[in-house]
């Protein structure tokens, strides 16, 4: 269970980080006669926009919502990737953490524990 949460997490710290290139992409198509954009519209333009990046680094902040709690919580950090396989989420605030993957191997570090898993 623990392994699959890490690996969704992943994806969804994966498919964050392609962010930038979607709005890159959506502001060419809404500008072209194909603004209605579907996946396998952006798909191939993904992989080609993917595939000239040298690294992608950026800022996030992120609203979590919960029936357990009367407010969102709201997390922020920094994410970096370098293709092929490496990737690093750095949250900074409220509870700071860094996940780090490189290929098949991830890495979490918790500084409050002082422990990475």
């Amino acid at each position: 269970m623990r392994q699959t949460s890490r690996w969704l997490f992943l994806l969804t710290c994966i498919l964050l980080s392609l962010t930038g290139v979607l709005c890159v992409l959506g502001i060419e198509a809404a500008h072209s006669e194909d603004s209605y954009l579907t996946v396998p519209l952006l798909l191939p333009r993904i992989e080609a926009k993917a595939k000239t990046l040298k690294t992608l680094r950026g800022q996030f902040k992120q609203h979590k919502f919960t029936r357990l709690l009367a407010s969102p919580i709201e997390s922020q950090g920094f994410f970096y990737w370098q293709p092929p396989d490496r990737f690093r989420w750095e949250v900074t605030h409220p509870a700071p953490f860094t996940l780090v993957t490189r290929g098949d191997a991830v890495l979490v570090y918790t500084p409050d524990l002082k422990r990475a898993t």
